[in-house]
Parts: structure tokens; sequence; C-alpha cells
């Protein structure tokens, strides 16, 4: 009884019930969520439909997703595309080991985990490491929150580092924009997810790097720009 009074104030104060359950749906799973990982949201099952829409289930190339979190859209392709080698890096180990445990529940594909702050690590591995070779696709949910921005009120029990960015929300964004070519096979694709109101912004960053073809952008759920593809020249 006290500790349901306890939940209840807390979700009255506004606390996820993600955290109070421990537990989100995403795709068709049911994944471990702490305070050390954002909270999935069904608005980034459009990033999962836009890679499924680019390559074909007999996918059995490499895959690599940036900041992973929990793991959603990782094991959530590990699902879709059973033959492909996915590498998935967070720079928290917190959360990498809770989406190593969501993987172990979740994978069909195996996910190679490792921690990193974007492409810091890919940039310093030796020749034989498998993350020195290109991949076909990077894919990224990164930080997009200007530091000003009001709705950030509401997402006060989230770690912050996984929602904010300079720049107006664009810091992360164009540094993978800028950095990914490196490490991406010509005509690979980069897909990034970001706010419902930096379609534009995103596409002009595209545009602006000189490197990127085939720049285009699709809806989430709420009609709302959410999700930008390029191919890389």
């Amino acid at each position: 009884q006290q500790q349901l009074q306890t939940d209840l104030q807390r979700l009255q104060q506004g606390y996820p019930l993600a955290y109070l359950l421990g537990e989100k749906a995403f795709w068709d799973m049911t994944l471990t969520v702490t305070e050390d990982t954002l909270i999935p949201r069904p608005d980034t099952e459009t990033l999962v439909e836009v890679i499924l829409s680019l390559l074909p289930p007999s996918f059995n190339g490499r895959l690599l997703e940036l900041g992973t979190g929990s793991g959603a859209i990782a094991i959530a392709l590990s699902r879709e595309l059973p033959d492909s080698r996915i590498y998935a890096c967070d720079i928290h180990q917190a959360a990498l080991n809770i989406a190593e445990t969501n993987a172990q529940h979740w994978q069909r594909a195996p996910i190679s985990f490792f921690r990193s702050d974007w492409f810091k690590v890919l940039d310093k591995v030796h020749d034989s490491s498998p993350l020195q070779k290109p991949f076909t696709l990077i894919v990224s949910n990164p930080p997009y929150i200007a530091p000003q921005d009001p709705h950030l009120a509401k997402l006060t029990f989230e770690p912050a580092k996984a929602l904010i960015a300079k720049q107006n929300g664009l810091a992360d964004i164009r540094q993978i924009i800028t950095r990914t070519p490196q490490h991406l096979l010509s005509n690979g694709w980069l897909i990034v997810e970001h706010g419902y109101h930096q379609g534009q912004a995103v596409r002009d960053l595209f545009k602006a790097a000189g490197q990127w073809q085939d720049i285009t952008t699709h809806c989430d759920l709420g009609g709302n720009e959410r999700v930008s593809v390029a191919r890389l020249n």
C-alpha cells in the first residue's frame, strides 16, 4: 500500500511510467529501460521502417548504430534482418549494459556492442579490426533538443546527455553527417532521427557537406518530419 502511494506520487510529479515499470514496448518487443537510457518512442519506429524500405530482408551486410541507448533500434533491425551483422555503440557503459540485456532476450542477428563517443573508437582501431571495414548503413537517433527548448521541462527524468545538443540542437547531427563518409561504403546510407521542426536544417547540412545524394525526409506517425536519409556519393 505504501509503495503504491509512493509510486502514484512519483507519477503525478511526472516520473515516467516506463521507468517505474522498468520496461517499454518497442517494435515487437518489450525492452528493459532504466534512468540510464532514453525511453524508446513510437516515433523512432519510423527510423526502423525507413531502413527496412531500403534493405531487403535477405540483407547480409554490416550496419552501425551510433548512440544505441536501450538497444531498441539495433535489436529491432536484428529481428528483421537476421543475416546482417550489426554493431552498436554508446558513450555510457550503463546504457550498453541495458542494451546487451535486451539483446540477449530479443536479437536474431548478432549485435556487437562497444563503448564509443560517436566515431572516436572507430577512428583509432587497428586495420585488422572488424570496425575498420566500412558499413552499408549507419543509423543514429542522436541528441537533438536545443538547450533552451520548452519541451525539456517534461523530460527532466530522462538522461539530459541523450536529449540535448548545442547549436540549436544540431551539433551532434552535424558531426555525424560530417564524419560518417569515411566509415561508409560508396552508395551507403546514413539515417538520422531529428526534431519535428529540423527537417529542412538537416537536409541543408547534408547538402552543405557536399558528399550526399538522394536526400529525403520521412514523417512520423503524427505527420511530423522526423527521419532524414541520404546516400553517399
